[in-house]
């Protein structure tokens, strides 16, 4: 990850965000990210992919309150990025696990269908904070053709922006380190 990309990352003190790459591979995030998805975040880089997470962590399913549905939506992420980069072997062997190892998906992935979203609600359940519906954005990079920044935010004086509050303060100094291990993962 470029450093400048990295600054941003960690210039966003109340809003959780990551970057992936063209593989759907998570390759670096900020501290309040770290915080949210502590199980990912200390995956190792060749395995840290919110769609692998989600679809084969039996803990996603407690984290995403809408399980179902984030989990198709990655799905049909993955068709659209393999449709986009047939040749592309890390997304064909993600696919080749998924279809192994996950019940839902081989039948999710026989659907055929492709979407992008670049926007939309998450809620998930954070065992320290409780929950929280967040929107988030998918911004594409320009300078790094590939690598996409995802950022959730709350609304202003929401519940969930408190919650989020709470949570970086919880994940205050020591929890800095979640942010160094990550980016050295990368």
């Amino acid at each position: 990850m470029r450093p400048a990309l990295r600054q941003v990352l960690e210039s966003m003190d109340l809003a959780p965000a990551f970057v992936s790459d063209q593989n759907l591979t998570v390759v670096g995030g900020n501290r309040l990210w770290a915080l949210l998805f502590p199980d990912v975040a200390e995956l190792p880089r060749r395995e840290r992919s919110m769609a692998r997470w989600t679809l084969l962590d039996p803990r996603a399913r407690l984290v995403w309150c809408d399980w179902e549905r984030v989990a198709r939506d990655y799905v049909h992420g993955l068709r659209l990025a393999a449709a986009a980069q047939p040749r592309n072997q890390h997304i064909a062997t993600l696919i080749g696990e998924l279809l192994m190892r996950s019940p839902e998906f081989p039948a999710w992935w026989s659907e055929h269908r492709v979407q992008e979203r670049s926007t939309g609600l998450k809620r998930l359940r954070h065992p320290v904070v409780g929950d929280l519906e967040l929107q988030y954005e998918i911004f594409t990079s320009v300078a790094e053709p590939g690598q996409s920044l995802v950022v959730y935010c709350a609304p202003s004086g929401s519940p969930s922006q408190e919650r989020l509050r709470l949570l970086a303060s919880w994940g205050s100094g020591p929890a800095s380190a979640t942010t160094r291990d990550t980016a050295a993962k990368s």
